[in-house]
């Protein structure tokens, strides 16, 4: 992948990651440069992340370790809820409703915790917050990395005020 999801610039032309930094919560931007490391491992190239970077934002001592999934299910089914956060992390309407209609998980957890929900606020994409939340996703569901934020949460620390009212209107909390 050429342009990995965090660097793709928002209607505001901001990146995820930019953004994270500038909310001042430097925790969910350790959190998105851990997914370009992570996006990296997995498709074993280097990391766009410089090691100076990293070490700035406290990434130097980060490990990351893939953790089995829990609920039962063959490994296609976690390989489809993994397309799943790829597809919501893309911003790929068409995609994510595939994925659900064919069985995702709008409540898996990455390994970081975060659920599609938690990508879509980070991307600002209340579109794509609408279809997971019609697919039974938790609009206040609590991650564990970056201390407990709901998808509302994470969109307020982000910035996007249309995700937050949307969320809002439905119930989500910060």
């Amino acid at each position: 992948m050429d342009n990995p999801w965090m660097y793709t610039m928002d209607h505001y032309g901001e990146t995820p990651t930019t953004r994270a930094r500038k909310s001042g919560y430097t925790v969910l931007a350790e959190m998105l440069l851990s997914q370009e490391r992570a996006l990296a491992a997995r498709e074993q190239r280097p990391t766009q992340v410089s090691a100076d970077e990293g070490a700035y934002w406290g990434m130097s001592h980060s490990a990351h370790k893939l953790v089995a999934d829990t609920a039962p299910g063959s490994e296609s089914t976690v390989d489809i809820d993994r397309q799943l956060h790829d597809a919501t992390q893309n911003g790929d309407v068409e995609r994510v409703k595939q994925l659900l209609e064919e069985g995702a998980r709008a409540n898996h957890e990455s390994e970081q915790g975060l659920t599609p929900l938690h990508w879509s606020a980070l991307n600002g994409r209340a579109d794509l917050a609408e279809i997971l939340i019609e697919h039974g996703a938790d609009i206040n569901h609590r991650e564990g990395y970056t201390g407990k934020l709901t998808p509302m949460a994470v969109a307020l620390l982000m910035g996007y005020d249309d995700v937050v009212e949307f969320m809002a209107a439905r119930g989500g909390i910060c």
